[in-house]
């Protein structure tokens, strides 16, 4: 689907991340959405907003009420730059205890806004995707970047 909008010169967002395959080597390694069945699309148009309503698999814009939800773009580049850069990456639903929000200011997390929350014993950094309530928890070394807590 996000490969038809694409032609369709609709600016398209469908993060993936590495995981191993099911052989039993466990060497194949292939790439799963993010978000299963979510793709993020930037409509610039009513057209747009047609063509992709239109488009073979999709059933709806996620809305509040009758309202579509916009995604933040700051939310999209904090996806982004977990997906790019974080090879330990899971996604929960349901309730998470939030931590401390914090701004990493260097690295190449540099300009994410995270929370800092224990989650398996371990402290994690974790995204919220507010408008899809889930959570993007990435496992990495604090100790490594300078954090600025808001």
């Amino acid at each position: 689907m996000a490969v038809q909008l694409s032609k369709s010169d609709i600016k398209t967002f469908l993060p993936v991340f590495k995981n191993k395959g099911h052989r039993v080597d466990g060497k194949k390694l292939g790439f799963t959405p993010l978000f299963p069945s979510y793709v993020f699309v930037q409509l610039k148009s009513m057209s747009d907003y047609y063509t992709c309503a239109d488009a073979d698999g999709v059933i709806t814009y996620v809305k509040f009420g009758k309202k579509i939800t916009r995604v933040k773009d700051e939310v999209i580049q904090n996806i982004s730059m977990l997906v790019d850069n974080c090879p330990d990456i899971a996604v929960l639903s349901g309730n998470v205890h939030s931590g401390q929000k914090v701004r990493i200011e260097d690295g190449p997390l540099s300009g994410l806004s995270c929370e800092i929350a224990e989650h398996d014993g371990q402290q994690k950094v974790l995204v919220h995707v507010s408008v899809l309530n889930l959570y993007i928890v990435v496992n990495v070394s604090l100790n490594k970047y300078l954090i600025e807590m808001c």
